[in-house]
């Protein structure tokens, strides 16, 4: 196995042997390339040596890992055998998309739960447990504390806060974070969405939006029952909300504090919202439908069905998909195509609106079919993949510039239009490892779908670059 950067990817994990390959179910017309080599990827302790030699080892669970996605840049804690610290003092390495380790000259004193990369600097949010009180001088550590830091590229600290919880938060605390942690304007502002100091699961889930800049002062921008929906620029902050009488809401704020518009619903908001990249239009989902708004809140179509995620596309074209059905419609609300799906489906679509990339998982028999569509319905091509057996696997589509991806078990590939049709290229992952007997491998594309990031079991991280696969 070949490595572009070997830094710090020298990692205790276990080695491989194409493990459920021979599961591949390719359609007619299917190519393969060869075996893809990865950037770099992320072992635990125990195991064998990899073949780069380990002078450098991540060692963590990889709920303790967090990454930009944005820009593909990985934070990874260095957890230390014999590190009995507490507070923990944990060191921290920066792992650009191409491999290169950086070791960050600041540490975390917590396990990390949020991160952003901007400019020269870094913003980190924590969780630790610390001591509670009432169990005396050898009291328990299970009082919830959320730290917020941001660094200069020296390690020079901008800004810190700490906020404390009741020990009845933390279970909920785990599940709703990191809420916002986000750089804007190149990094000369820091935008974040938290649960205010003090706060129990009984009094509802309260967030405050904090907008900091460099001077370190800080301005709370909103108080809302629920985190922000960021625009992709940074600068429109989208709030939902539910009155006493049941009805929703959303709200449009920029980051100077000031509303730019709010609109009401006739019942509670059920999903979204879903953002354009431009933030041109605005899809929410309630109990009766889907509802499209512009950039001034005005409703601009409505759909009745019972919907439960929509992908809004740079054109205004708007996937919506149910259980068991997904609809197409045009940036009016015209409705292109309805067709029936497998209860278990996701959708990507292309940035001009073009295409449509619809993922059907079949959890009975451990596959997914992926079908290419274009903006009138008609299937272009198709290809299905299976899982290992007893190993069930998340598919995934999306697409990194004009090019439809996908990715399942052990492949990934992407479909190539030529003049005599689409047709599906895959390549093999993970073809170096062995991995536990069970596990339930997922994946997500980062920086715009340029990176592939893999988790294999709760110890393994594996990222690919997109242009390996899509060449």
């Amino acid at each position: 196995m070949r490595f572009k950067n070997p830094v710090g990817v020298g990692i205790v994990i276990m080695l491989l042997v194409g493990v459920g390959v021979s599961g591949c179910s390719p359609e007619a017309g299917q190519e393969s390339t060869t075996d893809l080599d990865p950037i770099w990827f992320r072992g635990p302790y125990h195991g064998e040596v990899g073949e780069a030699e380990a002078g450098y080892r991540w060692a963590v669970y990889h709920f303790g890992v967090v990454v930009d996605e944005r820009s593909g840049r990985t934070l990874i804690p260095d957890y230390f055998l014999g590190n009995t610290d507490f507070p923990f003092k944990t060191p921290l390495s920066l792992v650009e998309p191409d491999g290169t380790r950086l070791a960050l000259p600041f540490v975390a004193g917590g396990l990390p739960v949020g991160f952003s990369a901007g400019g020269d600097s870094h913003a980190l949010m924590t969780f630790a447990l610390t001591l509670s009180p009432k169990w005396g001088q050898f009291g328990i550590y299970n009082m919830p504390l959320l730290t917020l830091s941001w660094h200069d590229a020296d390690g020079g600290l901008i800004y810190e806060t700490q906020r404390r919880y009741p020990e009845t938060a933390e279970d909920i605390l785990r599940i709703l974070l990191p809420g916002v942690c986000r750089l804007v304007d190149g990094g000369q502002r820091l935008l974040v969405a938290w649960p205010p100091d003090g706060w129990e699961p009984q009094a509802g889930e309260q967030w405050e939006t904090l907008l900091v800049d460099r001077s370190g002062a800080a301005l709370v921008l909103h108080r809302s029952t629920s985190p922000p929906v960021v625009s992709d620029d940074g600068t429109l902050l989208f709030y939902v909300g539910t009155g006493d009488d049941g009805k929703g809401s959303l709200m449009a704020l920029g980051t100077d504090g000031r509303t730019r518009w709010e609109a009401g619903f006739e019942s509670e908001v059920t999903g979204g919202p879903f953002v354009s990249s431009s933030a041109d239009l605005v899809v929410v989902l309630t109990g009766s439908g889907a509802m499209a708004l512009d950039h001034t809140g005005s409703v601009t179509w409505t759909s009745q069905g019972a919907y439960r995620t929509a992908v809004v596309a740079d054109s205004g074209d708007t996937a919506l998909v149910g259980k068991g059905f997904v609809e197409y419609r045009g940036p009016d609300g015209t409705l292109r195509w309805r067709r029936v799906a497998a209860r278990e489906s996701s959708v990507a679509v292309s940035p001009d609106g073009h295409y449509v990339l619809l993922a059907e998982n079949d959890p009975l028999t451990d596959s997914a079919r992926f079908t290419l569509l274009d903006r009138s319905g008609k299937d272009l091509a198709a290809y299905r993949a299976e899982s290992p057996p007893e190993n069930p696997c998340v598919p995934l589509v999306w697409f990194w510039e004009d090019r439809p991806c996908f990715c399942h078990g052990w492949e990934a590939g992407f479909f190539q239009g030529a003049d005599g049709g689409w047709t599906p290229m895959t390549t093999l992952l993970l073809v170096d490892f062995r991995v536990p007997d069970r596990y339930g491998m997922s994946a997500r594309a980062l920086a715009d779908g340029r990176y592939l990031l893999v988790r294999v079991d709760d110890r393994n991280l594996v990222l690919y670059d997109v242009e390996d696969i899509v060449p």
